[in-house]
């Protein structure tokens, strides 16, 4: 993980009836939650060659801070810009639904407690019956 991104890479030598990878998470090694899900790159799950996969996570909450400071510039315009007033009152009414909405998005599986702790990532394939296999589980390395 550098500068809270974490970054997964993995491959696959040969695919058979693979439907999707979920990564999981745990800060203690044990219990683990989904992060995320990554379809199989393999056309109908099937593949002889190898894949390579990457998926890649944001721990950075900068989406709700950009959002309040462009609401706090359209309060400032309404009170400056009296000409097209309507115009400033829409577009703090749009700002208020995107602030609305990413910031009562479900929390994220991991706090931000977690990324400066231990932090354990394995890795579930599920092939198209449901049946799943898992990776060993490693340490996230933070550089």
């Amino acid at each position: 993980m550098v500068n809270n991104l974490l970054s997964v890479n993995w491959s696959t030598t040969k695919e058979k009836d693979n439907d999707y990878f979920a990564i999981e998470v745990s800060k203690d090694g044990k219990e683990f939650k989904e992060l995320a899900k990554v379809k199989s790159l393999a056309q109908d799950g099937i593949s002889d060659t190898p894949l390579l996969y990457t998926y890649d996570k944001n721990f950075n909450n900068s989406t709700g801070i950009f959002g309040g400071v462009i609401f706090v510039l359209l309060l400032l315009s309404l009170a400056f810009y009296k000409k097209n007033r309507w115009l400033v009152v829409t577009a703090l009414i749009v700002n208020l639904g995107f602030l609305g909405i990413t910031g009562c998005q479900k929390k994220d599986v991991v706090d931000k407690s977690a990324i400066n702790e231990n932090l354990y990532l394995r890795i579930k394939q599920v092939d198209k019956l449901g049946n799943a296999e898992y990776s060993k589980v490693v340490r996230v390395v933070k550089e």
